[in-house]
């Protein structure tokens, strides 16, 4: 039934029911529904406003996610690298470093860590060095930098670990391990 038919047939019962006595059907200043108008029926004469049509509704901007610091690759195994590995340059990997984030990180910080035991004389010998550092600023959303770890040739055969660690604050701390035999 539609919305005018309704009308007429409150309409109809309200009259019926004024000779009866008092009703809810028949109350005179009751609101009478009609498409798109508000109506009221005053003294017997129905009025009707046009409705202001509803507000559209209204998206509420939501904030950037944090910047949220990946590794990628988390793990490597260099492999086997004695001295005239690589012509003597030993062999890299590069890590990269991604801010998967809505906001920038800060600055990151970045840790090599050698669990190597070499010594050459007494003094420790690193197996894994930093070769190159592209993340030396804030990472932007959806940026990337890169950090090449190097594992140095021929250190007196041994198994090597060790770690790369970057740190931003916003973005989070991300670790990535490798091995390697030099």
């Amino acid at each position: 039934m539609a919305v005018g038919q309704a009308a007429a047939l409150l309409s109809a019962l309200a009259l019926f029911a004024g000779g009866v006595g008092s009703s809810a059907l028949a109350d005179a200043d009751a609101p009478v529904a009609d498409a798109g108008k508000k109506c009221k029926k005053k003294k017997g004469k129905k009025k009707c406003k046009k409705r202001a049509p509803a507000p559209a509704p209204v998206a509420t901007p939501s904030a950037p996610t944090p910047a949220q610091l990946a590794i990628s690759p988390t793990s490597h195994a260099f492999g086997f690298c004695d001295t005239p590995c690589n012509g003597g340059l030993g062999k890299t990997q590069a890590f990269t470093v991604a801010n998967n984030g809505g906001q920038a990180s800060g600055t990151p910080v970045v840790t090599l860590k050698d669990n190597s035991t070499t010594t050459g004389g007494g003094t420790p010998i690193s197996a894994f060095t930093i070769a190159g550092n592209t993340c030396t600023a804030p990472v932007p959303p959806v940026g990337a930098c890169t950090v090449t770890v190097r594992l140095n040739p021929g250190l007196a055969a041994t198994t090597d670990s060790g770690s790369l660690t970057v740190t931003a604050v916003p973005g989070g701390t991300v670790v990535a391990t490798f091995t390697g035999f030099s």
